[in-house]
């Protein structure tokens, strides 16, 4: 009995050792991919423009804009992000006006709008206050 509870106890020990050290990695991935990080409350609902098949482009406005990583931004900005898109089902429910989220950009400065997603599928994300307290921790 009690080597299989020793055994039990090792299993248990070297599966922790497998996880990685935090739960923070894609937040770091995009930290990595983006110049600047912004929370700010979209201002209409975003008209998407199809460019290509399956791939729409919106122009995001967005208002009380306040940066969190990467100096800082006007309080009204209008961001560009593409998405995969094949039907309704795929918009994004966060994309209507009065949405408050948080915005992880690179700059275009030759382009309009100057801010563009840094990631097709994940660069916005619904605002949490757990998630800016996190951005700020791993940025400090």
């Amino acid at each position: 009995m009690i080597r299989i509870t020793l055994f039990i106890v090792a299993c248990f020990a070297f599966c922790g050792s497998l996880r990685a050290d935090t739960d923070d990695d894609t937040i770091q991935f995009l930290l990595k991919k983006s110049m600047v990080v912004v929370d700010g409350t979209i201002e209409a609902s975003p008209m998407g423009v199809f460019n290509e098949d399956g791939v729409i482009d919106y122009v995001i406005k967005l208002t009380d804009a306040k940066s969190l990583v990467g100096g800082t931004v006007p309080l009204r900005i209008s961001i560009s992000a593409s998405r995969f898109y094949e039907s309704e089902k795929d918009e994004l429910p966060l994309l209507k006006k009065g949405q408050r989220g948080i915005f992880f950009l690179v700059l275009k400065p030759n382009n309009t709008p100057v801010y563009r997603a840094s990631d097709l599928w994940i660069s916005i994300q619904p605002y949490s206050v757990p998630l800016e307290r996190r951005i700020l921790a791993l940025t400090k």
